[in-house]
């Protein structure tokens, strides 16, 4: 006979999980936006200011911090202990801190460029866009850092 199994209902489990892909999500997208600004600047097309540079850093810092955590769970699931070194998660916590960091100063350069900008549509809709992917990623981190740590 099979032997029954005891499962913990969590009501938030679709929210988190939710969050949990828009996180990789944005991540991804990121790298898109990167290449075509890679591509932009090559051809002389695009020139930096102080607010492109600003969400060229925290597209950066996202992808750091997902290639961090795909590290992560592919030390975790590799190894038969259970879970990470402290050092592993003092790096990663770290890591996170600084995105954490480097994406609100994104959002909050997005937003004076859209406040600076008053007649330029597309500039507003990528800073727009940019002001919720870098709140996104805040709250994704925020929450599942208290998840994981305070057993929130």
């Amino acid at each position: 006979m099979l032997d029954t199994m005891e499962i913990d209902k969590d009501r938030a489990y679709p929210a988190e999980i939710s969050l949990l892909a828009i996180y990789f999500v944005i991540a991804i997208g990121s790298v898109f936006v990167l290449l075509y600004k890679f591509k932009a600047v090559r051809k002389g097309r695009y020139s930096l200011t102080a607010v492109g540079a600003a969400q060229t850093a925290g597209q950066l810092i996202k992808l750091l911090s997902v290639a961090a955590a795909v590290v992560m769970i592919a030390y975790a699931v590799r190894e038969e202990s259970y879970g990470l070194p402290k050092a592993v998660g003092v790096g990663a916590g770290t890591l996170n801190i600084v995105c954490i960091a480097v994406c609100a100063a994104a959002a909050t350069a997005s937003l004076i460029g859209i406040i600076s900008n008053k007649s330029n549509k597309w500039a507003k809709l990528r800073g727009g866009v940019n002001i919720a992917a870098n709140a996104a990623v805040i709250a994704a981190m925020l929450y599942f850092e208290m998840y994981r740590f305070w057993d929130c």
